[in-house]
């Protein structure tokens, strides 16, 4: 149950070169787009994330260098973000049409406190950067047996 965990968030940064700083840039503006044009053909015909994603996959694909999976992850996040339109429609409010962005939280953290990311090339593996300190509290999550590291969640 829900009720039997707690997460926490620590907040780290990534250690990378020019290579893959290039490599994520690129990747964010690309998954922009691919939500973008996920969100312009989904708004005001659907919002459910099994409708949106065949309404929108194959344009995204052909217009945007995304792999599969973060080209049905893109509708999903369209699909999410007109759903939250529809939702403040129904309380009074004024909504226009949603412009998505990159959700920079999401990452796989390994033992060796090294991350892993898809790109539109290929994986990139970058290190954490954390605080030299041994007991800097990001360090009471990763090295505790108390805390297990999961992926981020929205």
């Amino acid at each position: 149950m829900a009720d039997d965990y707690v997460r926490r968030t620590a907040i780290t940064r990534l250690s990378v070169d020019g290579e893959q700083r290039e490599l994520l840039e690129d990747t964010i503006s690309e998954w922009n787009r691919g939500c973008q044009i996920a969100t312009d053909l989904a708004w005001e015909r659907c919002n459910v994330k099994s409708d949106v994603q065949p309404l929108a996959y194959d344009s995204v694909r052909e217009d945007t260098d995304l792999g599969s999976q973060h080209a049905i992850l893109a509708t999903h996040q369209a699909a999410q973000a007109i759903t939250g339109c529809i939702e403040r429609r129904s309380n009074g409010k004024k909504v226009s049409k949603p412009t998505v962005k990159y959700d920079t939280r999401t990452m796989t953290v390994f033992d060796d406190d090294t991350v892993s990311l898809s790109t539109t090339e290929s994986r990139v593996r970058c290190p954490l950067d954390l605080p030299d300190a041994d007991d800097g509290y990001q360090r009471q999550y990763l090295d505790s047996d108390e805390w297990s590291v999961t992926e981020s969640r929205r």
